[in-house]
């Protein structure tokens, strides 16, 4: 009896196997134009930044400090998107906050409308050297076909 269900079960297993690989989204062969990316700040919802806007710093519950990230974006392919937060202080190259991710965008299943990702904690070294200061608050997004957008803002850490 085991060896006739064994056959039965691979041919089961193949057909499945055959049949979802064509299930996939479907996405565009191209976009009507480049990756369109919104650098952002919140939680719970999209905040948008513009430059020199004041960004709440947050405490986590471990004690280090953050501010929240956030990306909305379009004509990128959403799935497995990396996406790379810097915080620099105005002038300088060194960096005082680094946070990288992969996420999948929610909202849009073929990167043709705009699709969200709230609250990434974007953690500072050391949060007294950025409070009240200028700094330019970086979102690099490279889709999994190596699509990149980048967006930068002037941003006060308060």
């Amino acid at each position: 009896m085991r060896r006739i269900l064994y056959p039965l079960y691979s041919v089961r297993a193949v057909s499945l196997i055959v049949l979802l690989a064509g299930c996939g989204p479907n996405l565009p062969a191209s976009y009507p134009g480049p990756p369109d990316v919104q650098l952002g700040t919140g939680y719970q919802q999209f905040v948008a930044i513009s430059d020199g806007d004041a960004v709440p710093i947050i405490m986590g519950l471990q004690g280090g400090f953050h501010v929240w990230g956030s990306v909305r974006a379009r004509w990128l392919d959403p799935f497995q998107l990396h996406l790379h937060f810097t915080i620099t202080l105005d002038g300088q190259s060194a960096t005082q906050a680094v946070r990288d991710d992969n996420i999948d965008l929610a909202g849009t299943d073929d990167g043709t409308t705009y699709g969200e990702h709230l609250g990434s904690a974007v953690i500072f070294n050391d949060v007294a050297m950025v409070r009240g200061q200028p700094c330019d608050f970086t979102l690099e997004v490279t889709d999994q076909f190596n699509r990149t957008a980048t967006v930068e803002k002037r941003i006060v850490p308060m």
